[in-house]
């Protein structure tokens, strides 16, 4: 037993952040108690049983050092180059021919419309082509790759390290970029261009800073693939721009842009129909949705309930108290890391609450472990010193 409880205790109760995972996973049990669909329920509650555990571990471990911390976090990059590169090997062979599964037939019909000299080798290595070598969502794969990159640019011309130089840092940072772009995730795409953009005013002065070779590349990678790569130009911004991407065919909608503007505007109404203190419960937002989007009489291509967004979702699921201990898990953190002018976590928690604008990001095991992973650090990190500063630990 490795004992010294009042210490342990010391930190869980002088640490807002814990108090706070742990009031909204209390909610969570009581979103139980309105719940319809039980099974669901107690499935939606057990995924997020790291949010309790995570961070109550890291932050109690008294033997846990900062080398045990770095090794996650090397883990954590290696494990996002191994999946990058089985992506691009099983992109490189898909056969001659081979169906494509980047859109559906009107989304395609529109797509070769205005690329009309496209070419099957483009559709197979990008978008959700490129992420089934690993069947994960293109925009989650892109996000894990764009803070992998974020903690190798931390590293950069950092001597004491020790763990990779400064140019194999660079190689592999650019590397993960283009995978981003490839993987053609507009949300991911735009807080890519925005580190960059922040990267450069930063180190505009500072000619041979590897920093800002990173900064100047980024913007370089994107043109070139928007000029090269015809899935990554419609997914950035032709359909973006088309008028007929945001309707309904039939009563049914095609596009990622409509389906969006759909399952928000169902979900929406659906939040007008549930009592907004306790919401439907923990486990019966699918089924509000269902019939909001039966009485709207609109159908989506993909047969999801999810309303692709985070903020929405708590909403309806757990009521105002529910979004709002949400927001504070979000907000508490990202205002201490600029108080404490730590621009890494700042990123994260920014960048991971724009995620939850385009995608129910706290509801999938990809984005809950990646959240209480890297929440759960930043509570490890200053449970004693919250004077250390910058840096990943």
């Amino acid at each position: 037993m490795e004992g010294r409880w009042g210490t342990k205790w010391s930190i869980f109760a002088n640490n807002s952040l814990i108090w706070i995972f742990l009031v909204f996973f209390i909610i969570h049990i009581s979103g139980l108690f309105n719940s319809d669909n039980i099974d669901q329920a107690w499935f939606n509650l057990e995924k997020k049983i790291t949010l309790l555990i995570l961070p109550l571990t890291l932050s109690t471990t008294l033997s846990l050092q900062k080398s045990d911390i770095a090794m996650l976090i090397k883990g954590f990059v290696a494990g996002c180059l191994v999946a990058a590169g089985s992506c691009v090997l099983m992109a490189m062979n898909h056969y001659p021919g081979e169906r494509q599964i980047n859109f559906d037939s009107h989304t395609l019909f529109s797509y070769s419309l205005q690329n009309p000299d496209s070419s099957q080798t483009w559709m197979n290595l990008s978008y959700i082509s490129l992420a089934s070598g690993i069947d994960m969502h293109p925009t989650f794969l892109a996000y894990y790759i764009l803070f992998a990159a974020c903690i190798l640019y931390e590293g950069l011309e950092d001597q004491k390290s020790g763990w990779l130089t400064p140019l194999t840092s660079f190689l592999l940072i650019i590397f993960f970029c283009s995978l981003i772009f490839l993987l053609s995730s507009r949300l991911v795409i735009f807080l890519t261009l925005l580190a960059a953009a922040t990267v450069l005013s930063l180190y505009l002065k500072q000619a041979s800073s590897y920093r800002l070779w990173v900064g100047a590349a980024i913007p370089v990678l994107f043109a070139v693939g928007i000029s090269l790569n015809p899935v990554m130009r419609y997914r950035s911004w032709q359909e973006l721009l088309d008028p007929q991407s945001y309707h309904a065919y039939d009563g049914e909608y095609h596009f990622s842009t409509g389906l969006r503007y759909s399952l928000w505007k169902v979900a929406t109404y659906a939040i007008g129909e549930v009592n907004p203190i306790t919401g439907t419960g923990t486990g019966d937002v699918a089924e509000a949705m269902k019939q909001e989007a039966s009485r709207q009489e609109v159908r989506h291509s993909i047969g999801t309930n999810d309303p692709h967004n985070e903020y929405l979702f708590l909403q309806l699921a757990l009521g105002t108290p529910g979004l709002l201990m949400w927001i504070l898990c979000l907000t508490l953190p990202l205002i201490k890391a600029w108080k404490q002018n730590d621009m890494i976590f700042f990123f994260f928690f920014l960048s991971f609450a724009a995620l939850c604008v385009t995608e129910s990001a706290f509801e999938s095991q990809k984005g809950i472990v990646l959240f209480t992973l890297f929440s759960s650090l930043f509570i490890f990190k200053y449970r004693f010193t919250p004077e250390l500063g910058p840096g990943l630990i």
